[in-house]
């Protein structure tokens, strides 16, 4: 059997070395992205996770939403919103970036780029219950109570359980006077997601008990 010369054996290690770093940067980049993309991580670990991503692949404008949106959470929101718009920049029919933007524009008190981006949010993905059940929250608090009863009339066509839905109705609802129906809305909540402490004291507030 031959004998390697020194430099023969010195490529092997070499490509050896080379690979077992290929597969330690691709395990690294992996489990970077499984942390990115869980959304229920605490803010610090999911922002050095997506930073990681987006180091790697800076056109992955998933992990530029992901960070925004850990961005966002811990009270970081002008961040979240530079993140987000890359990611739309990135992809300008990525749904969840306007819907999560939204909901950073909601926490800035600026319901008037809420509502756009709920809107686009909503062109972009017409079964996304969540963003007009959060349209219908800014459209409440912007004065348009009819708009709001709409909005969360349709999430609820789509998505007969969502809870918030149902609550944000039952404030519309009691908003234009119509209690009876905002009882029902809350009764419907809670039956949902029992012990509801929201619709508990809507109900109080109507004079009601649950």
């Amino acid at each position: 059997m031959p004998r390697l010369s020194y430099f023969g054996i010195l490529i092997v290690v070499l490509t050896l070395c080379a690979d077992y770093q290929a597969r330690t940067e691709r395990k690294a980049f992996l489990d970077a992205s499984a942390k990115c993309a869980n959304i229920t991580l605490t803010p610090a670990p999911a922002i050095a996770a997506c930073s990681a991503v987006i180091g790697r692949a800076p056109k992955a404008g998933w992990a530029y939403a992901n960070r925004g949106l850990a961005y966002s959470s811990n009270m970081q929101q002008d961040l979240a919103i530079a993140d987000l718009d890359t990611a739309i920049n990135i992809d300008p029919n990525y749904a969840w970036a306007y819907a999560v933007r939204a909901v950073v524009y909601h926490v800035k008190g600026d319901r008037e780029h809420e509502i756009a981006d709920f809107t686009k949010a909503i062109a972009l993905n017409p079964a996304d219950a969540q963003s007009y059940s959060n349209r219908a929250l800014a459209y409440l608090q912007n004065g348009e109570t009819e708009l709001a009863i709409a909005d969360t009339s349709r999430a609820i066509e789509i998505n007969p359980k969502l809870v918030a839905a149902y609550i944000n109705r039952a404030a519309a609802h009691k908003k234009i006077g119509d209690d009876a129906r905002a009882i029902d809305d809350y009764r419907s909540a809670l039956a949902l997601k029992p012990g509801d402490q929201t619709s508990i004291d809507g109900l109080k507030r109507l004079g009601v008990g649950g």
